[in-house]
């Protein structure tokens, strides 16, 4: 079951968890694609933490899946960022998309527990790479 990060406690058992957005990072890429910029996911399930970088079009990936399954009426609603024509690197812009990207989650995993059992939003968040204990051995 997902929480905001405002309302979640490491002390939750594993069944809990909870995604945050907190920075960006422009990599220098000179073999391939010259400049590109990730965003750091941390993901805690319980006392539990992964951390995972995505790119802008990685992320996009994953919202346009959910609006092209039973999910797309959930994933239609929340406010997903905007693409750009042309890459843009200031921080201010890349810190406010940051912001949206962090805000599209948290709407999204409120918005229905089904949400976070697709597939493909599981492998995404790795939440079956954690460690799941009962609650009893915790």
């Amino acid at each position: 079951m997902y929480f905001p990060p405002s309302q979640f406690s490491r002390r939750f058992g594993t069944q809990f968890f909870t995604v945050e957005v907190p920075e960006h990072k422009v990599i220098e890429d000179d073999e391939k694609s010259g400049r590109y910029v990730v965003y750091k996911f941390v993901v805690k399930r319980g006392r539990q933490e992964k951390v995972i970088y995505y790119r802008f079009s990685e992320i996009y990936q994953l919202h346009e899946y959910l609006c092209s399954t039973g999910a797309g009426a959930i994933a239609s609603l929340c406010k997903f960022p905007a693409k750009t024509w042309w890459k843009r690197y200031d921080d201010r812009f890349l810190d406010e998309r940051r912001q949206q990207i962090e805000a599209y989650f948290h709407q999204l995993l409120s918005q229905s527990r089904k949400i976070s059992q697709i597939p493909y939003v599981r492998k995404f968040l790795m939440l079956d790479k954690f460690v799941v204990k009962e609650w009893w051995e915790e």
